[in-house]
């Protein structure tokens, strides 16, 4: 990590007795700049927007009489609203890409991480995924569109890279607080 961005550090005394791995990280993650913070929770409202957005471009062009032709309904079935659809991709890809920076950047505070990153991510791909669900099963009456099937595999991914990357950082957690 970029000496420009570590988070800053406490202040030993000789009255404090030596700091364990772990409790070193988690006073980090609380002393955390509160720039970091505020760019690991845009970057998760970026990629919610996106999970939000996604599924009101569904309905759209439902209700628009494309005519009964087949390029209508090939119209109807796969582009959809494209300008809102940009809108959600392009949120997606910068929250994608500021989780993943934040990430890079502090991949050994395992504390930090879980907190500003996966356990948000987690709750945030879920809510998407519900609210994709939702929006098929009731807008669409369970028609599964392309567009329906690409934002539930990507919602997927996304919700399993979180709780991998979670899961193994609580296990990274677990093993130090266990030494201390």
């Amino acid at each position: 990590m970029p000496t420009s961005i570590r988070p800053s550090k406490s202040h030993t005394s000789p009255h404090v007795p030596a700091r364990t791995r772990y409790s070193q990280l988690v006073i980090e993650a609380y002393e955390f700049s509160g720039k970091y913070n505020l760019l690991a929770a845009v970057a998760s409202w970026l990629l919610l927007a996106g999970f939000v957005i996604i599924p009101g471009t569904y309905t759209s062009l439902q209700k628009a009489d494309l005519g009964a032709t087949g390029a209508g309904k090939v119209l109807n079935n796969v582009i959809q609203h494209t300008s809102l659809l940009g809108i959600a991709i392009t949120c997606c890809i910068l929250g994608i890409a500021g989780i993943g920076v934040l990430w890079w950047w502090f991949r050994n505070s395992y504390v930090w991480l879980n907190d500003r990153i996966f356990l948000p991510g987690i709750l945030n791909a879920t809510t998407g995924l519900v609210t994709t669900l939702v929006n098929i099963y009731t807008a669409k009456n369970g028609a599964w569109s392309a567009t329906a099937i690409a934002t539930v595999t990507l919602i997927g991914v996304i919700l399993g890279v979180m709780v991998a990357g979670f899961s193994a950082y609580a296990l990274l957690i677990r093993g130090l607080s266990n030494k201390g």
